[in-house]
């Protein structure tokens, strides 16, 4: 396992002795691992959900607060498990910061920043957003198509703005269709 400093300070120590196929390789892995994560922020923003099939691993093991802890589901279980909780809301923004990519031979790891807004019409005078934060923990794998992600561990962690009665909006606004 090497974390991007491991590897820099190897490149500083053995300048002469790094092999510029593997040392590309390497970043070529780093930045496909860090693409992926990003492409689920933005299929999941964008509510395309056909998208998780080239993003996800047949089976995801999936660590969320809401999810007991520890289920492992099909790729197409966690798909509705992401229709389900966030399909309701009008908008949502994950922005997914701070990428630690360790790579050892075909698995991978990617820590980061979890920033999650949701938002939707409420009555007048209900906050109609909630932001929690916090960080991922994704698990990948080297196919034969590619990275996939085959763990998705989310830790909340800090202040929670806006109102968590949103999520509950959002499930009656995703149940009556009014989407």
């Amino acid at each position: 396992q090497r974390t991007a400093e491991a590897w820099l300070a190897n490149m500083d120590a053995n300048r002469k002795e790094i092999d510029v196929d593997d040392a590309l390789q390497e970043l070529r892995d780093r930045l496909d691992v860090s693409e992926m994560i990003t492409r689920y922020a933005f299929a999941l923003d964008r509510c395309e959900w056909d998208d998780f099939d080239s993003i996800f691993a047949d089976r995801v093991l999936v660590e969320l607060p809401h999810v007991p802890s520890g289920s492992t589901v099909s790729r197409a279980e966690f798909k509705q498990m992401a229709i389900d909780t966030v399909g309701g809301f009008e908008a949502t923004h994950h922005p997914i910061a701070n990428h630690l990519v360790t790579i050892s031979g075909d698995t991978a790891e990617c820590r980061c920043y979890a920033n999650a807004w949701h938002s939707i019409p409420t009555e007048r005078g209900v906050t109609d957003y909630c932001l929690v934060r916090g960080f991922y923990l994704w698990g990948l794998e080297r196919t034969p198509d590619g990275w996939r992600i085959n763990r998705m561990n989310v830790e909340f962690h800090g202040p929670v703005e806006g109102y968590m009665g949103v999520y509950q909006l959002a499930a009656e606004r995703l149940k009556a269709g009014r989407v």
